[in-house]
């Protein structure tokens, strides 16, 4: 397998019904297993990535200015009622493109570790995978929301790298001179991060690296870490836990 980063497009695969396996563009080599799967929770997506919320509160913040505004200048309540329907509407309308924008980005994404590489395939119009090998890896951390979910964010090693547009919204935001892809608002991040960490360096118990945490306390997602860690196997996988390196 090729150290580079390796982009593969696929063509018109309407429900991606031509894949040989779910979120892999072909056929897994002799000697390669995948160890873990997921998908982004539509939900955080919608409020991280598309910013969904962030929108939806903006529009409230106008809105209410406006209503304020109308009232100051001598309107009735019912009078800035009336004015603010084709707004609120409005914002109803744009609030729920974004999320429907999460929900069909997320529905389209499958997250994919194999002993060997991360699978990124993602699209809405276009579907396209990107294989990125282990040895193409420079370092792994993990950002834990307060919702539960998580990001494991990928530092790309030497020259090779992915176009942001390319990558987006699975990519770590502002690193356009260097991408960092992401397996992005998980609903298991620790599980995802402790099964690369094995992968990449199965001889080392991965070490919690927590960055730029919006979950309560880096103390409390290292508590987690261990009791998680303490836990036994089951179904063939292991405990949840960190970041590769």
């Amino acid at each position: 397998m090729s150290g580079r980063l390796e982009p593969h497009h696929t063509e018109a695969m309407g429900e991606y019904d031509y894949e040989p396996s779910p979120g892999l563009p072909g056929r897994l080599p002799a000697g390669e297993h995948v160890l873990w799967q997921g998908a982004p929770d539509w939900r955080s997506l919608a409020i991280r990535a598309f910013h969904a919320r962030k929108v939806a509160i903006y529009c409230i913040l106008l809105m209410a200015w406006h209503f304020y505004g109308r009232i100051y200048d001598g309107y009735s309540v019912a009078m800035a009622l009336n004015a603010l329907m084709i707004p609120v509407l409005l914002t109803i309308a744009v609030t729920a493109l974004l999320a429907g924008l999460g929900w069909l980005s997320a529905w389209t994404t499958i997250y994919t570790i194999t002993n060997k590489r991360i699978v990124l395939r993602a699209g809405i119009a276009i579907p396209m995978s990107i294989n990125i090998p282990f040895k193409s890896l420079a370092e792994g951390n993990l950002k834990l929301h307060r919702d539960g979910t998580g990001d494991v964010i990928l530092k790309i090693a030497g020259n090779d790298r992915i176009a942001y547009v390319h990558l987006w919204p699975h990519v770590r935001r502002w690193r356009f001179k260097r991408p960092e892809p992401m397996l992005r608002c998980i609903p298991e991040p620790l599980q995802a991060a402790e099964m690369l960490g094995r992968a990449v360096s199965p001889a080392t118990a991965p070490e919690l690296r927590s960055i730029e945490s919006s979950a309560p306390t880096a103390e409390a997602a290292r508590s987690a870490a261990d009791r998680d860690r303490s836990m036994p196997a089951s179904n063939g996988r292991s405990g949840l836990a960190a970041a590769a390196r």
